[in-house]
């Protein structure tokens, strides 16, 4: 709970400074008496047994009427496709290769391609992210991403999604390309459905920072259109 409280929270006052956030200056402390001795209060007690640095949820952050992809003016510029039921894996990935093909050399479309992996190595359980850009039918660019040995699958490829979505926005400014249609394929449904929601949960800064690329993406102009899908 402590993760979902504002920088001005008067519990966070009570705290340590290492719970104030990088980009605000601390709060006022309040006063109190100076005691010689004294036991823990409970909000001292859970403090000492997490860490400021955890994830910390924004549950205000969006309000009622922020946007979805289900939105009238957005359905248009965004689709987001899960998985089709009963249809197997080795199907859907002969229909993806199949839905790319005409449009792979294109260059008004670039295709990003996430993934999140978890590997046993010494220390534990490793778990990194990954993103290729693909533009013309050429690799444009990659990256490899270490998320360290406590954070879980989901939240690499949430990471993948958003850092593949910076990534082809970036690139679209760097070389002036003319992209108007990006494409971004997950391997995760969770994580595909969840991206552009920015609703409280796990890997919500990731969700956050994706749904505002995306959308200085289609704002920019009406024609362009962003797909986020599942793939096997």
């Amino acid at each position: 709970r402590l993760h979902r409280l504002g920088p001005h929270s008067p519990v966070l006052q009570r705290l340590v400074s290492g719970w104030w956030p990088e980009n605000l200056p601390p709060p006022p402390l309040l006063r109190r008496a100076r005691a010689s001795s004294r036991l823990p209060t409970t909000l001292e007690y859970i403090a000492a047994r997490t860490s400021p640095d955890n994830e910390h949820i924004l549950p205000f952050y969006l309000p009622p009427w922020s946007p979805t992809a289900a939105d009238t003016d957005l359905n248009r510029q965004i689709r987001i496709v899960g998985p089709t039921p009963k249809v197997s894996k080795r199907a859907a990935a002969r229909a993806h290769m199949a839905a790319i093909k005409p449009y792979w050399h294109n260059p008004a479309h670039m295709f990003i391609y996430t993934d999140g992996s978890q590997v046993e190595v010494e220390q534990g359980l490793q778990v990194g992210a990954g993103v290729v850009l693909y533009l013309a039918g050429t690799e444009l660019d990659t990256a490899q991403i270490p998320m360290g040995l406590h954070a879980e699958v989901y939240d690499a490829e949430m990471h993948a999604l958003q850092c593949g979505a910076t990534m082809a926005v970036d690139a679209m400014m760097q070389l002036n390309d003319p992209v108007q249609h990006i494409h971004l394929f997950a391997d995760n449904s969770s994580s595909v459905l969840a991206i552009f929601e920015a609703d409280v949960g796990p890997s919500q800064r990731y969700s956050i920072e994706f749904q505002e690329c995306i959308l200085q993406f289609v704002h920019a102009d009406g024609g362009r259109t962003v797909e986020i899908a599942w793939v096997t």
